[in-house]
């Protein structure tokens, strides 16, 4: 809900922006971004809960801007780092002590829209959609109740799949004077479809999809002509 009203109150301030201020940078540009955050905590059911920590990405893609919209794809990294995986009661895991990541390359398409003046620090706001290539390594020490034995330092759960992928951002971006480039800075909601992975002494699971709050830096580059 709280995502929900302060994406609804830039919508509105960037709707409130008289016409006539709307930016007129024309061209395509290069993009080079970077994120860190907070990603969730999915559950592999029905099997375990995996407290993710810290998520860390890196992007670069092709765009074109027009006026106060910019197209873009982009190709990117991702990683979620594993903090601990818990298992679910009467589950096949106990004693588990694990570490890890889910992590692999990302590509989307983005539309962002950025009203103002081209020489001004605006709102923007945008939304993207592709895919992104999972690989889970969970490893560590752990016991499974199927094969009655404790093992160290050993695969708990690996897989690898290719699922769906969304993303929006909300922030600030200011080109420069001579509007070659623009710096923009931002809140970055990014989320998966639920994947599988294969759990030692059990078998395939079903686990949710890894989603992620972050923060977004990011450079634009833009190549040919800008109008005036």
């Amino acid at each position: 809900m709280i995502r929900i009203l302060v994406l609804a109150a830039f919508l509105l301030s960037m709707l409130s922006t008289p016409a006539a201020a709307q930016s007129e940078t024309i061209g395509p540009y290069v993009i080079l971004g970077a994120t860190a955050g907070k990603a969730n905590n999915p559950r592999g059911r029905p099997e375990y809960k995996a407290d993710l920590g810290l998520e860390l990405g890196g992007q670069i893609g092709l765009g074109y801007a027009y006026r106060a919209l910019r197209l873009e794809a982009q190709a990117g990294y991702e990683a979620f780092f594993l903090d601990s995986l818990n298992p679910a009661s009467g589950g096949s895991l106990y004693n588990v002590d694990g570490y890890g990541k889910v992590s692999g390359p990302v590509a989307m398409l983005n539309l962002f829209f950025r009203p103002g003046e081209p020489d001004s620090m605006n709102p923007f706001v945008g939304a993207g959609i592709g895919f992104a290539n999972l690989n889970t390594k969970f490893k560590g020490d752990f016991c499974s109740v199927p094969l009655s034995a404790c093992f160290s330092n050993e695969r708990i759960a690996s897989g690898n799949e290719t699922v769906q992928a969304w993303q929006w951002v909300i922030g600030m971006s200011k080109m420069s004077r001579y509007k070659n480039s623009e710096l923009f800075i931002g809140y970055r909601y990014f989320t998966t479809k639920d994947f599988s992975t294969n759990l030692a002494g059990y078998g395939p699971v079903t686990q949710d999809g890894v989603e992620s709050h972050s923060l977004m830096l990011a450079m634009r580059w833009y190549f040919g002509a800008n109008g005036d």
